[in-house]
Parts: structure tokens; C-alpha cells; sequence
């Protein structure tokens, strides 16, 4: 009888130690810089990469979605998930957010709905160069 009650206090402890190792690796996973991702203050205007552990934290809980969290910059609860623009690369809110643009406001046309192209800039020395033509394909 000793030995299943000293069999059943080693599982309980092994299974408190693996939710407690499991826990340590949740905080760690939600700090790596792998978990940034993009916001915008409305009120301030500031843009930031924030980490999961960071949104959480400024969320002042489990973050879902949707709403506003504290921005760090100004401190109001005015910052949102944002949008990158893939021409200039701005941060933008988007038109789910009241106020925000369905298009990147720094490249639309005045007046219209237009995105203005900006011309890509590429380095020719980071452009591949193949070292032997494609095969034939039959």
C-alpha cells in the first residue's frame, strides 16, 4: 500500500514539473522576437514591433483580438495590430479600426483610392545569377 501511494506522489510530481517546464517554455516562446509583430497608436501615431509577452502585458491579459491595447509611447489604449505597406513599408491601420484606410495613406493618390507604384529598388549584386542554364524540360 506504501509503495502505490509513493508511486502515485512521484506521478503527481512528475506532472507538476512538466506543467511547470511546459509554463517556462510558453513565457520564453512569447518573448522571442519570432512572435513581433506589427502596431500602430492611433492617438500618437507611433509604430512599434511588439512581442506576444509585450502585447499580453499591455493588453493586461490574454490578447484576442480585435481591440486595442496600452501603447507603450503614449501610454492610451489606442494601439492597434497594423498593416505594413508593401511600397513605402509604413505601418498603417487598416479599415477594421475606425479612422484606419483600406490602402496605405502615404501612397494613395489625393483624391482618389489609387495606390501610387514606387519603383523597386534592386541591388544588382544581390540578384541570383545562375551558374548553368535550366535543363530541358521533355
Amino acid at each position: 500500500m506504501k509503495s502505490l501511494i509513493l508511486i502515485l506522489v512521484a506521478a503527481a510530481l512528475s506532472v507538476a514539473s512538466v506543467a511547470v517546464i511546459a509554463g517556462n517554455d510558453d513565457a520564453v516562446a512569447a518573448q522571442s522576437p519570432q512572435t513581433e509583430t506589427l502596431w500602430k497608436c492611433r492617438a500618437c501615431g507611433q509604430s512599434m514591433h511588439l512581442t506576444a509577452a509585450r502585447v499580453m502585458e499591455l493588453a493586461r491579459g490574454p490578447y484576442n483580438g480585435g481591440r486595442p491595447i496600452d501603447c507603450p509611447a503614449c501610454g492610451r489604449c489606442e494601439a492597434f495590430l497594423a498593416r505594413q505597406c508593401r511600397s513605402c513599408q509604413g505601418a498603417y491601420l487598416g479599415s477594421e479600426v475606425e479612422g484606419g484606410s483600406p490602402r496605405c495613406p502615404a501612397c494613395v493618390k489625393p483624391g482618389t483610392n489609387i495606390v501610387e507604384p514606387r519603383p523597386l529598388e534592386i541591388d544588382p549584386k544581390k540578384v541570383p545569377v545562375p551558374s548553368e542554364p535550366p535543363a530541358k524540360v521533355i
